[in-house]
């Protein structure tokens, strides 16, 4: 079930998908690893549906069901990201980097941070936020690591 929700969630038919992806968490013999992957697969969707407190909720559980999953932390942060709290996010990612030894993590680390410090520096409706959100998604889309670029304002 979970790559039928997979698919679906690729040709964008998100609703679609966590109805699958509800029927293959209640049908889950609640093992740990196999159920944190499908949690974490249906917040990812619940993401890109605003849904978010359901997306962090399903994050939370896949972590407890499987500790050493790196990709559960990722959805979690970027829920918690979604949501406006970029220190919850930052300080789950730093924990679980410590406590995990999860390297993989450091980039999303850099990137939260990076948004983070852009929060406090300069107001949401301030054109010179837009124009650097308008260039980080541009280097975004050449494939640039965005967490490496340097914002001098």
């Amino acid at each position: 079930m979970n790559e039928e929700a997979v698919k679906l969630a690729g040709e964008g038919k998100a609703a679609e998908a966590v109805a699958v992806y509800d029927k293959a968490i209640a049908a889950s013999a609640e093992d740990g690893a196999g159920l944190a992957v499908v949690l974490t697969n249906r917040a990812v969707v619940l993401i890109t549906l605003d849904k978010l407190d359901e997306a962090i909720a399903d994050c939370t559980r896949a972590v407890k069901r499987d500790p050493k999953y790196e990709g559960a932390y990722q959805a979690h942060a970027k829920a918690l990201a979604c949501a406006g709290k970029l220190q919850q996010a930052l300080d789950l990612l730093r924990s679980a980097s410590k406590e995990q030894a999860f390297t993989g993590l450091n980039a999303v680390i850099a990137q939260l941070a990076a948004e983070q410090a852009l929060e406090t520096a300069v107001a949401k409706k301030d054109p010179a936020r837009q124009k650097m959100n308008e260039y980080l998604n541009w280097l975004k889309q050449r494939g640039v690591d965005s967490s490496r670029v340097k914002v001098r304002m």
